[in-house]
């Protein structure tokens, strides 16, 4: 079992676990409140949300931080310019 790789769905539902475990009770609150009524359809609704958000904090947070901590442990240097990096609007 220590040779056989893991399938691809198996790794992306594993990067989505901890997002997805954030998410769902806040996406049920919000889908009930947006909808002001509390039924199954709510929560299919809250179910899609939940993962379509977690899809995007994995693709567009974890993701990027995780290769610029795999770079800076490795010692190269960093592109600044292929990094987006917050500034405050003045």
């Amino acid at each position: 079992l220590k040779n056989m790789s893991a399938p691809r769905w198996d790794s992306a539902l594993g990067e989505l676990a901890y997002p997805v475990f954030l998410l769902h009770i806040p996406c049920r609150a919000a889908m009930s409140g947006l909808l002001g009524r509390t039924d199954a359809w709510v929560d299919v609704l809250a179910i899609g949300a939940t993962f379509a958000l977690s899809y995007l904090i994995v693709a567009l947070v974890e993701r990027p931080l995780s290769l610029i901590r795999a770079k800076l442990r490795s010692g190269d240097v960093i592109d600044r310019a292929k990094l987006v990096v917050w500034r405050p609007i003045t």
